[in-house]
């Protein structure tokens, strides 16, 4: 504190003017001098703070620091700006400055730790209140609320930094459960993808076919839903983690995004194979029972053409002919081994497909 004009013997002669000299100046050094608003000096910064906290006060016009106090509204309002539970400010009356001026200084002192430095009797007595008194009690009023708003703001600071601390293990839990369930999923689709037991009816390989549409149309496109949104979450958490300088997240062993996509992919080569082989099956039901019902009509025919023929190999209707009946049997048997041979090119047909 740089002091002009002020030495040691005027404080050891008792000279009053240079004593409060004096003190104005440290009061200004250590409680106005720190105060700024948009850059302005002390006085005009403190007079800036205590008109934009007053402006909604009905008879509050704070243009200066001596009559515009001096009917104590204008207190009243500082304190009930800050502290509206503590001043009933619509009961105040302009025309009773005393009553205000005490009720301010009172409740400033109770419940702010404000000491009382000026006296009501004299505010109101005085046609022009002393400028400097009036700012020394006033900057009171900013280092108390200014502090408690600096307090707030760094409460709400820790609030914030706790909520956002709270959204990101709320956005890891939620991945963990995510990537669980759908590993589970994949890991329980996969061996019903590979369990290509052949089926003996073509019935049984249509529902087959049947539950593996289903499983394209229904259970397979949430998943991959989820799969979507896993990533997305993930890549979200990831941003925020780095905006706020915290470490990045490590989801548990086999659950990054790496591991889930070798698991979806081993799930989509189970899926190509599960397909082929079962449109193939079905191709090869398909062909069996074409070849079933080509092998039951030429084995029916061939029945046909056999029925009655060995009982009429066995008849011996020979030894007892006539020459010119033996004639006709053998003509006969001649004609039944030339339909006979024509006949083995059929059988040799049915046992191929009997074969296939």
């Amino acid at each position: 504190v740089k002091l002009v004009s002020i030495g040691a013997e005027e404080i050891v002669d008792g000279n009053a003017k240079m004593t409060l000299g004096m003190i104005w100046t440290i009061i200004l050094r250590f409680a106005i001098q720190d105060i700024s608003v948009e850059e302005t000096s002390a006085k005009v910064g403190l007079l800036l703070w205590c008109q934009r906290k007053t402006a909604p006060y009905k008879n509050v016009n704070v243009q200066n620091f001596h009559i515009s106090w001096k009917d104590g509204l204008a207190f009243n309002a500082l304190i009930h700006r800050h502290r509206p539970e503590l001043i009933e400010y619509d009961k105040l009356r302009k025309d009773d400055p005393v009553t205000n001026l005490n009720n301010a200084f009172e409740v400033a002192e109770k419940y702010l730790d404000i000491p009382k430095m000026l006296d009501a009797e004299d505010i109101v007595g005085t046609l022009r209140p002393d400028e400097k008194a009036i700012m020394t009690y006033v900057s009171c009023f900013y280092h108390a609320f200014s502090g408690a708003q600096k307090a707030k703001t760094a409460a709400n600071g820790i609030c914030k930094v706790l909520a956002v601390n709270q959204e990101n293990e709320h956005l890891m839990e939620d991945y963990e459960k995510l990537a669980s369930d759908l590993l589970e999923w994949i890991q329980r689709t996969i061996p019903w993808l590979e369990n290509r037991v052949p089926q003996k009816t073509m019935q049984e390989m249509q529902q087959k076919l049947e539950d593996f549409r289903d499983y394209r149309r229904i259970h397979k496109p949430p998943k991959v839903q989820e799969k979507c949104q896993l990533e997305i979450n993930f890549n979200t958490l990831q941003t925020k983690l780095r905006l706020s300088n915290r470490p990045a997240f490590m989801p548990s062993e086999g659950k990054m995004i790496s591991d889930i996509n070798n698991c979806w992919q081993h799930l989509e080569q189970a899926e190509k194979g599960f397909e082929e082989w079962l449109l193939n099956e079905i191709r090869r039901l398909e062909r069996l029972d074409h070849l079933g019902g080509k092998f039951r009509q030429k084995a029916s025919i061939h029945e046909s053409w056999t029925e009655g023929k060995e009982a009429m190999l066995r008849q011996k209707d020979y030894e007892t002919a006539t020459l010119s009946e033996i004639k006709a049997l053998i003509w006969k048997h001649e004609a039944f081994e030339s339909d006979l041979a024509a006949h083995q090119d059929r059988v040799e047909q049915i046992a191929a497909i009997a074969q296939e």
